[in-house]
């Protein structure tokens, strides 16, 4: 009788064994994840900082600039191109005056600015204006006669619906005003035929318009040449309609110039009334059809700065000189009173006045 082998196979400990290893893989794939968040949450924040540190370097660089400029040690701002296209031109010429910044494009930190340029001959002007409070003055010195003056600006709120303007039939009072734009005074002088500056000059060669928005039906543009610059004007100020586009919430105005009316150097002063203007910008062309180039009015600062691996670039406009005039010499939201006194021993307009009507202490 033959005998048979039974060989037993026991298999009780692969299934435990498979079990561990799956719970080591899912273990393994949690730490790795929670690695990786960890690692990125790191990485994200030294990017924030860096990138805080790369826009404080190129405020450095625009603090440079203003310093530079305010202080007229740069003598050919307005003639040397390469400040407008050269990152390093204006940098070394700073390096050369001992006012650069240690933040500099050829220092040897880690945190600097890496470029800056300057332009001194710009296609726009930009403004924010304040309603009712202040208005800004600044010289046109233009790359050759104005032909064309063109003046865009946005209602400061969210709100900029044109249909609120109604139509230019009537100037209301400020809390009457219902329209969500400003309207705009523009005060334009022509420099050229000023002569020795006398009062009567300065009036002959300056006119006033004031641009109404307006919701539709008024034509966006006023002829300068009307005016007749250098003379007596029998209409120094002209209030025109501007329509305002729903689309792009724009209001544009255009003046055209023609004659004597067209110069290349001029005076500006804008003001906002009864609302805030944003986004107040200033364009032309000169001797026909050719893009006017502002001088003496604004200049353009570009600057990168950089920290490690990131960049922040600021660009900005700033004043050639202090621009910001007070819209009056005197301005109060309260009643005011006015005591004059024209000659010795002669009592007061106020001594006159008595009882509920007396407005003076």
């Amino acid at each position: 009788m033959s005998s048979m082998k039974t060989n037993n196979s026991d298999e009780r400990g692969i299934v435990s064994f498979m079990v561990t290893l799956i719970m080591m893989l899912v273990i393994s794939l949690i730490v790795i994840g929670f690695a990786q968040v960890a690692r990125r949450n790191q990485r994200e924040a030294l990017d924030r900082q860096l990138s805080t540190q790369a826009y404080y370097a190129a405020e450095s660089g625009v603090n440079d600039a203003v310093k530079v400029i305010s202080s007229g040690a740069i003598t050919d701002l307005y003639t040397n191109a390469s400040y407008t296209t050269d990152c390093n031109a204006l940098p070394t010429a700073l390096a050369g005056l001992g006012t650069q910044s240690v933040l500099n494009s050829s220092g040897t930190a880690n945190v600097k600015y890496t470029c800056l340029l300057v332009s001194s001959k710009l296609k726009t002007i930009n403004w924010t204006l304040v309603g009712n409070q202040e208005s800004v003055a600044a010289p046109l010195t233009l790359n050759g006669n104005l032909t064309r003056l063109q003046i865009e600006w946005e209602a400061s709120g969210s709100q900029k619906n044109p249909a609120s303007c109604g139509a230019a039939t009537s100037l209301p009072r400020t809390s009457a005003w219902a329209c969500d734009y400003a309207m705009l005074r523009v005060d334009l002088t022509q420099a050229t035929s000023l002569g020795g500056n006398a009062a009567q000059n300065l009036s002959n060669n300056t006119v006033s318009f004031y641009l109404r928005p307006v919701v539709s039906g008024a034509s966006p543009t006023s002829t300068v040449s009307d005016f007749s610059f250098g003379s007596s004007p029998t209409t120094r100020a002209r209030s025109s309609g501007v329509t305002c586009n729903s689309t792009t919430g724009k209001c544009v105005a255009t003046l055209t110039f023609s004659g004597g009316a067209s110069s290349s150097q001029y005076y500006l002063r804008l003001g906002a009334l009864y609302n805030d203007a944003s986004k107040v910008s200033i364009s032309g062309n000169v001797n026909g059809a050719t893009i006017a180039t502002f001088s003496d009015a604004q200049i353009a600062v570009d600057a990168t700065g950089k920290a490690e691996d990131q960049l922040r670039r600021i660009a900005v406009r700033l004043p050639v000189k202090s621009s910001t005039l007070p819209a009056s010499a005197l301005q109060t939201n309260s009643t005011i009173c006015k005591t004059f006194t024209t000659g010795s021993g002669l009592p007061t307009p106020a001594a006159s006045i008595t009882g509920a009507n007396s407005l003076c202490p």
